[in-house]
């Protein structure tokens, strides 16, 4: 069963911050969702784990300690905030 999906569009404003630090979700920390993200109705939970993997990919995510407070932000104003943890998934090579 596939998951259903809305995307972003240019209104409203989406946002997301990504931290442990309360400087991490300063309105000058946070990171605009990718293009076409999708917001699955407005279910954050499922928005918050794409997220993870931006945050992860494109803004030194792997780096950080995780669990992660992520914040997601509709127009300037929070409307979800929880933590995301990373799998680990190892991988093995024969050389």
């Amino acid at each position: 069963m596939s998951k259903k999906c809305t995307q972003t569009s240019d209104k409203p404003d989406y946002q997301y911050s990504a931290g442990d630090h309360p400087d991490n979700h300063s309105p000058l920390s946070r990171f605009i969702m990718p293009p076409g993200q999708c917001i699955y109705f407005e279910d954050w939970r499922l928005v918050a784990s794409d997220l993870a993997e931006d945050y992860h990919s494109n803004h030194d995510g792997w780096e950080s300690s995780w669990p992660v407070e992520f914040r997601i932000y509709k127009n300037g104003e929070c409307v979800w905030k929880g933590e995301v943890e990373r799998e680990m998934e190892p991988a093995f090579y024969v050389s």
